[in-house]
């Protein structure tokens, strides 16, 4: 009898995230293992500084930022409603915010109590 054998598995297809114009665009590495969840309501809380690898050196890095309730963010200092030095995120949009090495993130919600996630967005 005749032996058959299966055939290799075919790879993944890898496809480059296209932009405008169609040009490639570089997609950052999530670094799942780094990111944080902030329970977020009436009182400003903040994030822990970025405890990733170090890249180029450094610490800073950029987050990508989403709110299950619309929220005000500030990054190295308190954050505060309807003041400036804070920054407005619509609840489910997402935002790249950079933070400096050893800053932190802090969030406070608009009206209702929801949740601030914050991952590392690593370019590789």
């Amino acid at each position: 009898m005749a032996t058959t054998v299966a055939p290799a598995p075919t790879p993944p297809v890898v496809r480059t995230p296209i932009g405008l114009a169609s040009q490639a665009i570089q997609a950052p590495y999530l670094d799942w293992a780094n990111g944080q969840v902030l329970s977020i309501g009436a009182s400003a809380v903040s994030s822990v500084a970025y405890a990733g690898p170090a890249q180029g050196g450094q610490t800073d890095t950029v987050y990508e930022v989403t709110a299950t309730v619309n929220a005000w963010y500030s990054v190295g200092n308190t954050a505060t409603k309807d003041t400036a030095g804070s920054q407005y995120l619509v609840a489910g949009a997402t935002r790249y915010v950079y933070v400096p090495g050893g800053a932190t993130l802090s969030a406070i919600a608009d009206s209702s109590t929801g949740y601030l996630s914050m991952v590392p967005a690593l370019l590789i």
